[in-house]
Formats: structure tokens, sequence, C-alpha cells
């Protein structure tokens, strides 16, 4: 390890006492005082080298200047309650490309889930404006991810961020500092999350009850973010797809990390077309994104996917069944998952034997023991990550281009206590395994899990290698009804916290595998002790890490079923 320099600068802040403690804790005793004045003064250098750089204006890449948009300045309003029933709209506004590059999404309307940043809008992450800016307002975003940057110069229309999840955090839909997001099926039930009002904006077309949503415009498009299940939980319970590609197939630059291992930015769309055209402006490689590997195209080679999808659909309606040659494979464990609804599992068993049996593909079920530990490797791999740069907001070495306009709260106080606990007690559990995690297990241990994530991989990428899709029940249930949340509202840590449990065990494992997986309705379910209300079922499919046009394929197969 190199040493700049042996410099003291200016006055140092830096006594004997305070390297002594900080040896001290390693149970460290200097033996010579020649050896601690030498210390001494290599952290002194140290302490001159981070003053400089400290100094220097923040730097951020020209790659994500505002795009120009029609009208110049960019406004934004926060919609009124009368016109956001769902509380699934953040803030709104109206964005249009001054120069668009092509018309693949002329026409389009797209909401963005908030941890996402769009230039001149607050960027909320779900959370109390105290914990992510320095004064209680939401700190306003300066640049435009890469994928805002895409999808305006495809001629899509930005119409404003949605409401989503605590720090993006959360497989249901109660825990915003704004309040619960409504699923547009049934108020007063969860749209799942984290990207809640992504979902809900995009299924309000789609969903039987209108009256309470008359006044809410909707979207034909979400971008959302998926960590866990984030974007495949909410399209589940809304009754729409729902797409997390291949990890690194589509940039994370510009939007707020939960983890960098497990960031994906995902697609909700209510056909398959959307969300292949989608794909196809967003994904390539842009530079900055180290989550990127080799494998992921630089731009000019992305796949046609729209193209791609279209000429499978032709192909499949005009030759015979018999000659459909996909192979599909249910995965036994994910049937077995804990808190799974037989109703649930019922219906997409049917859903997968029959849709595509009479789609003329061979339809088996095997075995994949791995997939059962998948959520507690998921779990151990991300615990600490989670915390640091979701919660604490700490730029990884992985995350070179940090959000310039966020501060995030760290530590945290008894203030951050009582508003989360309030709210989503799920951060403050994370925050507190962090901490257990950090002081209790050692980097080998650490490590051997990193391991156990490729041998997951390894896993599904042997049973792909005979069959083209995998499939899994989705969420577990249908949607569910809020627990009481808020200040002065009541409700214990436990019984906001139970309804989640086990929410991910199907869709989490395929983030730290980085398959891609796409969440498709095929149904409805029965609500216990609701006899009148039946609520959106989603399938799960899984494909070959980088054959994410193979999932839409097979997804169409589905949609006439």
């Amino acid at each position: 390890m190199s040493v700049v320099s042996l410099t003291e600068g200016g006055k140092s802040s830096i006594t004997s006492d305070l390297l002594r403690r900080i040896a001290t804790a390693y149970n460290i005793n200097f033996t010579s005082p020649d050896d601690e004045a030498t210390y001494l003064l290599l952290l002194r250098s140290l302490e001159s080298t981070f003053q400089a750089v400290s100094e220097l204006p923040t730097y951020v890449s020209p790659q994500l200047a505002p795009q120009a948009t029609h009208g110049g300045h960019r406004s934004y309003w926060k919609p009124p309650e009368e016109s956001n029933p769902l509380n699934a709209w953040s803030h709104q506004c109206h964005l249009v490309s001054a120069e668009p590059s092509s018309s693949i999404l002329a026409t389009k309307t797209v909401a963005v889930k908030d941890n996402v940043s769009i230039a001149g809008l607050p960027t909320t992450l779900g959370t109390f404006p105290q914990l992510i800016s320095q004064n209680s307002s939401y700190p306003v975003a300066t640049i435009d991810a890469t994928t805002i940057s895409r999808l305006l110069k495809s001629g899509a229309i930005i119409k404003g961020t949605t409401t989503c999840e605590t720090y993006g955090s959360g497989p249901l839909s109660y825990s915003a500092a704004s309040g619960p997001v409504d699923n547009p099926w049934a108020a007063g039930y969860t749209c799942g999350g984290s990207s809640s009002g992504a979902a809900a904006l995009v299924a309000l077309s789609n969903a039987r009850q209108a009256s309470s949503t008359d006044f809410c415009e909707g979207v034909d498009i979400a971008i959302g973010t998926d960590q866990g299940g984030s974007v495949r939980i909410p399209a589940a319970y809304t009754g729409i797809y729902g797409f997390k590609p291949t990890f690194g197939l589509v940039p994370y630059t510009g939007i707020a990390s939960g983890a960098p291992m497990v960031d994906h930015c995902g697609i909700l769309a209510r056909n398959l077309s959307d969300i292949a055209a989608v794909l196809e402006v967003v994904a390539g490689y842009d530079g900055l994104d180290p989550r990127m590997s080799p494998e992921a195209p630089l731009t000019d080679n992305v796949k046609n996917y729209t193209h791609i999808l279209n000429e499978f659909m032709r192909r499949s309606h005009a030759i015979s069944k018999s000659k459909t040659r996909l192979r599909i494979a249910l995965i036994k464990e994910s049937f077995r998952a804990p808190g799974l609804s037989r109703e649930v599992a019922q219906v997409i068993k049917n859903t997968a034997h029959e849709g595509y049996s009479r789609a003329g593909a061979t339809v088996s079920e095997i075995s994949i023991p791995m997939h059962s530990l998948g959520s507690s490797i998921w779990t151990a791999a991300t615990r600490l990550a989670v915390v640091e740069s979701g919660i604490r907001g700490r730029p990884s070495d992985l995350s070179p281009q940090p959000l310039p306009h966020l501060r995030n709260r760290w530590p945290p106080d008894q203030e951050m206590y009582d508003l989360l606990t309030a709210t989503n007690p799920g951060i403050m559990n994370l925050i507190f395994q962090g901490a257990y995690v950090d002081s209790t297990y050692s980097a080998t241990t650490l490590s051997r899990v990193q391991g156990h994530c490729l041998e997951l991989r390894a896993a599904y990428d042997k049973a792909l290698e005979e069959h083209d899709i995998l499939i899994t029940p989705a969420a577990p249930t249908v949607a569910m009804k809020h627990p009481k949340v808020g200040a002065g509202f009541g409700g214990s840590v436990m019984e906001k916290i139970k309804l989640a449990v086990g929410s991910t065990n199907n869709t989490c494992p395929f983030n730290i595998s980085g398959h891609p997986a796409l969440t498709v309705p095929c149904g409805l379910g029965s609500v216990e002790g609701e006899p009148g209300t039946r609520l959106p079922v989603g399938i799960q499919l899984i494909g070959r890490r980088f054959e994410d046009d193979v999932v839409l394929n097979a997804a169409s197969l589905l949609a006439s079923f």
C-alpha cells in the first residue's frame, strides 16, 4: 500500500491518545516509542490527504446531466388527495425530450419509483425528509439516472415519481412516510412493495374496482427497482407484468442502491410488448455502472427484444403446437415454501401445466434442493450491505457515482427509531441485524456466504441446461389488508412484521443468482374471510442469464391462456 506523502499539513486533530485508542480497540500495545511516532505521522498524513480531496468540488459525470426537455425548466407538483386516492403518486410532472433520438416509446406514459433520480424533482426514498437531507425538505435531484435519459431519448413521457416503501425496502405497501398505497383492485389492501405506487398506477386500468380511482391518473409503464422481489411481488398482487432483467443488463447508475450485488432496475407494464420495448431502450452498458460485467452488451448490441417477441408470437400462431420446443420445469421446492397459499399454488400449477401443454411445450416438475436455502443465502449475503448502502447511504467500492443530492442520517438516533418503528420496523430490524453481523461474523464466514451465492447460481444454471424456463409462485398469497401503521395508530412491531414474513422466499434467490425473472398474471384467488373478494395471482418465470428474450417469449404463450 503506497503512502502519498509524509506530511502533517496544517494543525492536526489527531493526537497520540486517538492513535492509542484505535490500537487498543484491536488489543494492540505499541512497544516502541519511535514506531508509535511513525504511525502517528502516517495517520496525520492520511488526514491531510483526505482534507485535500474533501475540499474539491463535487464531481458528477457529464453523462448524468439532465436531458433537455420541452419548456426548459422542469416543474413538478404534489397531487391533491382527491386525485391521488391510492397514494400511488409521490410527485407529478410532464417531461418530454426536446431532442428525442428515437420514437420507440413515443406517446407512452411512464412513472418512476421514487428512488430513481430525475433532475429537478425531489427524491423521497419513501422515507422522512430529515432522514435523507440536512433540513426538513426532500432533496431535489440534480442528475438524470441513465434509465431516465434513455427513456426520454426514446420519446417516452415521464409523468412523475411513485410512492415507494421506506428506503425502497419492504415487500408490502404500508410503510411509506406518506402512508399506505392501496391496491387498485381493493381499497385497504396491499399492492406489494417496494415498487408499490409503480404497480398501482400501471394496474389501474385492469382493476375491477374503478369507483375509488376514477380521478387518479394512471400510466402505461413504470420503472421500479428489485433487490429481493420489489418489482415482481407488486406485479403479482396487482395483476400486471413485472420484470427483473438479468443482473447487469440494465444500468443502475443514478438510482439509490439497496445493495450493489442485488441491485436490479426493473419494468412494470400491462403487456409484454411494452416490457420488450422498454428493455430494448434501457439495456446496455453505460460506462459508469460496475455492476455491468463483460457479458453486458454495448448499447449498439442490445437485442431487438420487440422484434424477437413479435416473431416468436407470429411463429407460435403459425406452426402446429407439436413443434413448440420450449421445455418448462416447475421447481418442486418453491411449492413447499412456508406461507404459500394452497389455492395460489394450485392456480399457478394449473396455469403452467395447462397453458404450456396447450401451447405444445414440455412441462415437468424438478427438484433443486438449493432453492430451499435461497432466501437464507440472500439474507446472509446482503444483510450488512443493505444497511451500509441502502440505509446509511455509504457508497460501495462498486458504486463510483453516488447520488450527489442525498444526505442520509447516520448513525441512527431516537427520532429515527421512533419514526421507523411507527411505519416500517423492518428497517430498524435491518439496522440491528447489520450491527450484529458486523460484530459477530468473521470475514472468512462472510466470504463463504458469498461462495454459496455462486453455488446457488450454479444449481439454477444446471437445471437450465435441460430446461428453458423454470417456474415458481411469485407472491405466496393474494393481497392482504394493511396493518395499522403510523404514529398514533397503534399496531405492534410484530403485527407489522408478520404479514411480510416469507413474502420473498421465491423471488430473492434470483437476485443473488442474477437470472432474469418475470411475474405473469395468471388468474384470481380468494381472500380468507372475504368470500366476495377475489384478487390477482402471479406466476414467476425464470430463464438463463442474458436470455431475457426467451423469458418474454415463454410468457407470451400464457397471454392467451
